[in-house]
């Protein structure tokens, strides 16, 4: 128990365990791994399916999950299952998700996509949607989606890639599996195929003659490839994970093919953290190699507006990594003043100082209304 002491402060800091819209939550590249905050979402707090393909924030505020056979809309306290009219059925719902640059939601399925209008984005009960046909049979298996930068959609599926401008889809890379598609910081595409690794400008293939040789792995054990804001390739293969900058390829120890954990996925938060995905688990790129983050796997993974990391799991549910801060409050943020004593649990409000109500009453009543609503 904390002794009460006669001593005054200029302000009062506060350790949040929730957040709110400021970037002091992004995931600071300095601290620990294993520092920051672990919450993890399962059945027991709403969420309907364990196994998620892929997570999204839209510019409404709404986290959404895609599932197997599911769509869930979080708003940071309930999760809500995506009802569809009955005409467009279900398809496999949740395999890929984007936003459009007119707000729109796109969701990959097993059978096509589903374009949901932003205006719908925000309504309860069945959401207005258009069914849209890539093409037959696997070709019409989402695997990926992105909107590249001039607003183009690109549908990776188990049939190749395809682009849709105009209407109507059209086959870019035809008979390939495709598997990610992601963007250089020149507007190249960088695709991931069950053949190998395909860089795309305006359509045309960019050569890498002995890309796979220097990574040590056959072509098609390359899974996935972006690019960072300082304009490094990450390679995800079969041996590890690789780095290569100004053409100078690093690989990231522990590296060696069939005898260290794959890696499958990369991501670069907005702080400029690199994730990576190993069959071992989670971890964070550092200049020291690869730092793990205990106890956590993932399938996807993707920021949100405060900067805090969501991964989709296998089997585990929902999963936030969030940063571990402190805040101070002032009179600016309702405190009576800027004065205040020592504060201590109190048994009920009535016996609490009114600095301790003020800091309580706002706690209660300000703060929720600043968590983001997704």
């Amino acid at each position: 128990m904390f002794a009460r002491s006669a001593w005054r402060q200029t302000g009062l800091f506060v350790a949040l365990l929730s957040g709110f819209g400021t970037r002091a939550l992004a995931l600071d590249p300095s601290t620990a791994a294993r520092s920051y905050i672990r919450t993890a979402f399962t059945r027991a707090d709403g969420l309907q399916g364990m196994t998620i393909n892929a997570v999204l924030q839209t510019r409404n505020g709404f986290l959404w999950i895609g599932h197997q056979n599911l769509l869930e809309r979080f708003d940071g306290r309930h999760f809500q299952p995506v009802k569809f009219p009955p005409q467009t059925g279900s398809l496999g719902i949740g395999h890929a998700l984007a936003e459009a640059p007119d707000g729109a939601l796109w969701v990959g399925t097993g059978q096509g996509l589903f374009r949901i209008p932003s205006a719908s984005l925000d309504q309860f009960g069945p959401m207005d949607s258009t069914v849209y046909h890539v093409g037959r049979d696997q070709a019409d298996s989402i695997t990926s989606l992105h909107f590249s930068r001039d607003g183009v959609l690109w549908v990776g599926t188990d049939q190749g890639l395809y682009r849709y401008n105009g209407g109507a889809f059209s086959a870019v890379l035809p008979n390939a599996s495709i598997s990610h598609v992601e963007e250089a910081r020149n507007g190249n595409l960088l695709v991931a195929t069950g053949k190998g690794f395909v860089e795309l400008e305006r359509g045309q293939v960019v050569p890498h003659p002995g890309l796979a040789t220097r990574l040590g792995v056959p072509a098609d054990k390359i899974y996935h490839v972006i690019e960072d804001t300082r304009g490094a390739r990450w390679y995800c293969t079969g041996a590890g994970v690789a780095r290569e900058t100004n053409g100078s390829v690093e690989l990231i120890q522990p590296y060696k093919y069939a005898k260290t954990p794959e890696a499958f996925r990369a991501y670069e938060d907005p702080q400029g953290n690199v994730w990576v995905v190993l069959v071992s688990g989670l971890f964070r790129v550092t200049a020291a190699g690869l730092e793990a983050v205990p106890d956590t796997n993932a399938r996807f993974m993707t920021a949100d507006f405060d900067g805090n990391l969501w991964l989709g799991t296998n089997g585990e549910g929902l999963v936030r990594l969030k940063n571990r801060f402190t805040r101070m409050l002032t009179k600016a943020d309702g405190l009576p003043s800027n004065v205040t004593p020592p504060c201590f649990v109190q048994a009920t409000e009535n016996s609490a100082s009114a600095a301790t109500v003020a800091i309580f009453r706002y706690w209660t009543a300000v703060i929720p209304s600043r968590i983001f609503a997704a």
